[in-house]
């Protein structure tokens, strides 16, 4: 009984083990491992935005791991714009007080494999928004404030050129 007991606890802590290391995130492209990330143009009415998806999209392929972040002699170059910019009311109350806002941004991304001069991915208009309630209102909304959804919409930025590139599935 005490073997059987143990032999269960040796299968559970070897799923554990391995269980946890796995991943579903994939490279379409093994033979690509470094990436430039050129800094984005704004060509939006709203100031700074091209630093912040900048510095977002370098924390996020750091952070993912996939790919080495360069700055000479890239596999993949990583160009972008941010095209355009709108934050409107999104939901109101019936007093007419706001409860919802969304923020839509547009993009013009272009990912390159240097190593065989391919195009990888090129949109000229890739849309992302994302909506925050306001003033602690208690809504269906994702974020709860200003710069988490706009933050959002960077994160589901990272999120489509993954999915268009380096992930097969």
């Amino acid at each position: 009984m005490v073997k059987k007991f143990m032999k269960i606890c040796l299968i559970i802590l070897i799923i554990i083990t391995f269980g946890c290391s796995y991943s579903f995130r994939t490279n379409q492209y093994p033979d690509l491992e470094t990436l430039r990330i050129e800094p984005f143009e704004n060509k939006s009415t709203e100031s700074n935005l091209e630093v912040e998806v900048f510095d977002s999209m370098i924390e996020q392929y750091s952070d993912d791991g996939r790919l080495n972040i360069v700055n000479q002699s890239p596999d993949i170059l990583l160009q972008g714009s941010v095209l355009g910019y709108n934050e409107e009311i999104h939901s109101s109350d019936s007093a007419n007080n706001v409860e919802e806002y969304i923020i839509k941004m547009s993009f013009s991304i272009k990912m390159t494999d240097m190593k065989n001069n391919q195009v990888l991915y090129d949109e000229k208009n890739l849309r992302v928004s994302q909506i925050y309630s306001v003033n602690g209102v208690e809504t269906g909304a994702e974020y709860d404030n200003y710069d988490d959804a706009k933050n959002g919409i960077y994160e589901d930025l990272f999120e489509k050129i993954m999915q268009n590139t380096l992930e097969d599935w």
